[in-house]
């Protein structure tokens, strides 16, 4: 009787886990960090810390702190080293330290349009016509909290979130 309640109970969490698009990872086989899944021995970035993903399920982050962190012209947060040279979709800057890793750093003054912050937050700069993740303070209406939708650099070169939806992950 324990053996089904056990076998019910885990089927009943992978469901859950599948239906809640939470990744799954099995034992040995890699990590869960947020809403992403890592293979054992990936690295990846966390804001300006680089992480990997343990053989015991577990992320091991350098603890770096002091990055520059910014949007590419597709909405990926990038990140630069202090003192090393960027360009924001805009302007060429340079990373130096920061307020929370986002800037203002010096940069070039060319006027840019279609100025976004993406689901992190993260400042950038995109082209007429590109879609942007961005995080919509606004939401859809529905609530009090924003949320995070896919929106265009319409011709006025600006980034509109007007009739999209919000994504849920």
């Amino acid at each position: 009787m324990a053996s089904l309640i056990r076998t019910t109970l885990l089927i009943a969490v992978v469901v859950y886990l599948v239906a809640a698009d939470i990744p799954f990872v099995e034992p040995g086989e890699g990590c869960v960090d947020g809403i992403s899944a890592y293979r054992v021995g990936e690295t990846f970035n966390k804001e300006c810390q680089t992480c990997t993903c343990e053989e015991d399920g577990s992320v091991k982050c350098d603890g770096k702190q002091v990055c520059c962190l910014y949007a590419g012209p597709d909405g990926e947060t990038l990140r630069a080293e202090i003192a090393e040279p960027f360009n924001d979709g805009c302007n060429q800057c340079t990373c130096n330290y920061s307020r929370k890793n986002r800037g203002p750093w010096p940069c070039t003054r060319k006027a840019c349009s279609c100025s976004y912050k993406n689901w992190e937050r993260v400042r950038g700069y995109t082209e007429i016509g590109n879609i942007v993740p961005v995080f919509d303070r606004k939401g859809d209406g529905d609530g009090d909290y924003g949320c995070p939708k896919y929106c265009t650099c319409n011709e006025k070169g600006r980034v509109s979130c007007k009739q999209e939806p919000c994504i849920y992950f």
